[in-house]
């Protein structure tokens, strides 16, 4: 149900999607099925932008943007929603936010009962992913064994700072803070392990790449590419002692590596972080 209360509180029975002045309504992301609202945000023009989840086969990221007063709007994802599947067993999404330039940032978790990754996305204005974005809009890390994101806010210099609660293997709870560079084309990952900058350029990659990245301080400093199952497919540091400040790095595929979408997994004894490559063809 969505409604909107007038400055004393009462309903405000201007806000409607079906012309009946009643100050609320139903919306369902995909009828017949169920969904939950998890955030909403209001942009300085008054649209409203909605995230939830559906239930769909599944358990999918949905969003929904209703024009100022009320009705779903058709140049959102051609009827005013659109979904998003993972293709994980749980897709549980958790906050969203706004940047200045019209685009939508939206956080939450994929994964099963055991292992999971704090994901973000970024959507253009129509409802489609922002492909320059990540891998074809999507950014994921793997946070300890299993992370959900709490929220997300953009800094005053356009980054995305995500908050959330990790848990190790013994479930033993974090607080993790994670920033991402959403100005380049790779969802930059930026948090404990790796203070400033990581940066994976061209991603996606066609035998060779270059990893930057700063640490804050001296690190056992483990570097290997995994598949999105967690297999090790090759090894690039393991457990070397690296000083603290900026590094740079050359890495090559492996050559019979099939195209698709992988994971370079930086580690160390105090944590670890991941983040989504492709190899091209």
């Amino acid at each position: 149900m969505v409604f909107q209360l007038d400055t004393n509180g009462e309903l405000d029975l201007g806000f409607s999607n079906d012309g009946v002045t009643n100050g609320w309504q139903e919306l369902e992301f995909i009828p017949g099925s169920s969904s939950y609202i998890t955030d909403v945000h209001i942009t300085d023009n008054g649209d409203i932008y909605l995230l939830g989840d559906v239930l769909d086969q599944g358990r999918n990221w949905a969003l929904a943007k209703l024009t100022a007063n009320g009705p779903l709007a058709p140049g959102f994802g051609g009827d005013g929603t659109v979904s998003l599947d993972l293709d994980m067993p749980i897709d549980l999404s958790a906050a969203l936010a706004w940047q200045s330039d019209g685009k939508l940032i939206v956080v939450g978790s994929t994964g099963n009962l055991t292992d999971g990754q704090t994901c973000v996305a970024r959507y253009l204005s129509n409802g489609t992913l922002d492909n320059t974005f990540g891998t074809g809009g999507l950014a994921c890390v793997q946070i300890e064994d299993l992370s959900f994101p709490a929220d997300v806010t953009i800094d005053a210099m356009g980054r995305i700072v995500v908050v959330g609660t990790s848990y190790n293997e013994f479930m033993a709870p974090s607080t993790y803070v994670m920033r991402m560079l959403s100005g380049l084309n790779v969802g930059v990952m930026e948090f404990s392990i790796l203070e400033d900058i990581l940066n994976v350029y061209p991603n996606p990659i066609a035998e060779t790449t270059t990893l930057r990245y700063t640490l804050a301080e001296a690190e056992e400093l483990t570097i290997a590419l995994q598949d999105l199952q967690g297999r090790v497919l090759a090894t690039y540091l393991n457990g070397k002692d690296m000083p603290a400040g900026e590094h740079t790095q050359t890495i090559t595929m492996p050559s019979d590596l099939a195209s698709g979408d992988y994971l370079l997994v930086f580690s160390s004894p105090k944590g670890k972080m991941s983040v989504q490559v492709t190899k091209a063809n």
